[in-house]
């Protein structure tokens, strides 16, 4: 991910454009002191987490869809 190219993105519809046509992964991040699988772009977390890497990945996904106004076929 460009840090600096998302950091000129204006709106979060941009930024979350942006963030899906980059590679999305997942690891094991603490959140409230528990371990979870969370969703990521590069180094930076998303605020998204789930069951599995898989399940983490496809969330997060369908979380920046929904703040890129786009519809669950990516239109």
């Amino acid at each position: 991910m460009d840090k600096f190219h998302y950091s000129q993105l204006g709106s979060v519809q941009e930024k979350a454009a942006y963030l899906l046509t980059q590679e999305i992964t997942a690891g094991i991040n603490i959140a409230d002191l528990d371990l979870v699988m969370q969703a990521k772009v590069g180094d930076v977390w998303l605020p998204v987490t789930g069951e599995s890497e898989e399940h983490a990945i496809e969330k997060a996904k369908a979380w920046l869809r929904g703040k890129a106004g786009l519809t669950a076929d990516g239109v």
